[in-house]
């Protein structure tokens, strides 16, 4: 017999070559550790993205509410005024007019100082100035009077429309779409 050599006295080598030998502990330590710390550093990351998302969007809406009080105060005043929300569902018109005349930028204060660079004092950018689409009034009972149709399931953040204390009305948003700013 030409291969008398006892089993394992030729260092793991047989006919198929070199032997594969398993990873030490230590190399296996290292692997679970770091796929550990791979997994830690990747859910750190998504909790953040998905924080300053929601963060974000709630900010946005709390200023878009800010920016529509005078439309509020507006509506308090018509509805003071005419008893009902019927002008505004009879001619939607003047749904728009109340936007336009409400929601338009204020003139620049007298001595205001003009950016070299920048638009003039009270100019807006492209789509400021004009409400967002998601807008919409609501009766007493949360009834869609004016503006786009509920869509299911949709959160609509509320200010309350008051006369004498007694809400008569809401001006409603609905949250800014997944994909962005409108």
């Amino acid at each position: 017999m030409g291969n008398d050599v006892p089993h394992g006295a030729d260092g793991g080598r047989g006919p198929g070559g070199p032997a594969m030998r398993r990873p030490g502990l230590t190399l296996r330590l290292f692997l679970v550790l770091l796929a550990l710390g791979a997994s830690l550093v990747l859910a750190m990351a998504l909790a953040t993205q998905y924080s300053v998302r929601t963060g974000l969007s709630v900010y946005i809406v709390e200023v878009e509410l800010e920016r529509l009080a005078p439309l509020a105060r507006a509506l308090e005043a018509l509805h003071r005024a005419e008893g009902s929300w019927d002008s505004l569902t009879r001619e939607r018109g003047h749904w728009h007019a109340l936007l336009r005349d409400t929601l338009k930028p204020a003139p620049p204060e007298p001595g205001e100082p003009v950016a070299p660079d920048g638009p003039p004092p009270g100019a807006r950018g492209p789509g400021e100035g004009r409400p967002p689409f998601r807008l919409r009034l609501l009766d007493a009972e949360q009834r869609s009077l004016v503006g786009p149709p509920p869509q299911p399931g949709e959160t609509l953040h509320r200010l309350a429309l008051k006369q004498d204390e007694r809400i008569v009305g809401w001006l409603a948003l609905s949250p800014p779409r997944k994909g962005g700013l409108e």
